[in-house]
């Protein structure tokens, strides 16, 4: 078979949510060497063409400006850099794979959607069988790694972040099944793809996929509001988060409403708190990027008692990262980072409205960024490789889907 764009594409769509159940931090590689195979191929093939001036380049590279700027006042320079080296890396492999996606004629687009439709099918029932069996496959592949387990261990917990993944790559499938087999085929696929979620053991993914599915209807029921409540929410978002620990009830207070809520999800509010504390000290630069984990170290640790429990919990102020994404914008680099990461979310809901042509696509591409901004505002350091890597990779996809789905200009 003759290696090309599509061909290529096809063959990520199969490895990428495996490779996230079995080794998520494979995600980063995976993106490194499709955008090396594909800057070769785009060369080679005369597609090697970029589109200046765009305002979604702008953002991002206003994005990547403050990034490269930021240990210049870091508190941990040299991570900053090598950090902002990696995260920049990781820009421009996503950018290569949006140009060689872009360049897809209709053939080739059509193709793709039916090997996405096919593999990233095939994968999200590979994840619901794990879970119903009890993650023999996962248990195996743990043993093969060398990992021993005991038999208290929760062997599904090590698919959390496949299952973040799944959640993403469901997006182009949703709006595949829409194209090729009608509304009523993508509803019957979202309530199977939120039945798998749920039987997993962490509760941001199907909440994040939920959300999404919320979004996605909006945008198809009312589009025009919903364009204007995207703007609203991301722009209140990303300048409002510094704010919300504090509006929230204390976790370490004893209240109803709080000790209701699980210990991971108690703590979250403690490091957040703690979070918006530090950003309140450094608001405009921040600390410098990736320097969350430089703040404190072991000799911080102290005790946190959580609402409604007896026990406490003895951790940093904050552990690593803040695990939410925009309130890690904020402590590394201030009002500055906030407001370019604005700009880019700004322009990027704009072009989601303004350039997909098809309904469900532009409904599944909304989806993908509600389920994506959920899961990164409740789980994961906002730099993490692995994670950059599987956003970059489902909006490749996405935009894969897009192009099988729009008449205009090929």
């Amino acid at each position: 078979m003759k290696l090309s764009i599509a061909n290529l594409l096809a063959a990520a769509a199969w490895i990428i949510l495996p490779l996230g159940y079995v080794a998520p931090k494979g995600e980063a590689a995976l993106l490194t060497v499709l955008a090396v195979a594909a800057l070769g191929l785009l060369w080679r093939q005369g597609r090697f063409r970029w589109h200046r001036g765009s305002a979604l380049c702008w953002s991002a590279a206003a994005i990547g400006t403050v990034v490269l700027a930021s240990p210049l006042w870091s508190v941990a320079p040299y991570r900053s850099l090598a950090a902002a080296g990696l995260f920049l890396g990781t820009g421009l492999a996503a950018a290569v794979l949006v140009r060689a996606a872009s360049s897809l004629n209709d053939a080739e687009a059509r193709w793709l959607e039916r090997m996405v439709l096919v593999a990233v099918s095939a994968s999200i029932l590979l994840l619901g069988a794990e879970y119903v069996s009890g993650g023999p496959l996962t248990s195996l592949v743990a043993r093969f790694k060398g990992v021993r387990l005991d038999p208290s261990d929760n062997v599904l917990a090590g698919l959390a972040n496949g299952a973040s993944v799944a959640a993403l790559l469901a997006w182009p499938l949703l709006a595949a099944w829409r194209r090729r087999a009608g509304a009523s085929a993508a509803v019957l696929a979202f309530a199977a793809v939120m039945g798998i979620l749920w039987f997993g053991t962490a509760d941001t993914t199907p909440l994040a996929f939920a959300t999404g599915g919320l979004v996605a209807a909006t945008v198809l029921a009312a589009p025009r509001i919903a364009r204007g409540a995207a703007l609203v929410a991301v722009t209140v978002m990303m300048l409002g988060m510094p704010l919300l620990p504090g509006a929230l009830p204390d976790p370490q207070v004893d209240d109803p409403l709080m000790s209701q809520l699980s210990n991971s999800g108690l703590h979250r509010l403690v490091i957040w708190r703690n979070t918006a504390e530090r950003i309140a000290e450094r608001p405009l630069l921040g600390y410098g990027f990736d320097s969350s984990r430089e703040l404190y170290g072991p000799q911080s640790k102290q005790e946190y008692r959580l609402s409604g429990r007896q026990w406490a919990i003895r951790s940093e102020p904050i552990p690593l990262h803040p695990h939410n994404a925009v309130l890690q914008i904020w402590l590394e680099m201030g009002a500055l980072g906030a407001f370019a990461f604005l700009a880019f979310l700004v322009v990027l809901v704009r072009r989601i409205f303004d350039g997909a042509t098809d309904p469900a696509a532009r409904a599944a591409a909304m989806g993908m960024l509600g389920s994506a901004l959920v899961i990164g505002n409740l789980s994961y350091g906002a730099w993490q490789s692995w994670w950059l890597g599987s956003l970059a990779m489902g909006a490749v996809m996405m935009l894969a889907i897009a192009r099988a789905s729009d008449p205009v200009g090929r």
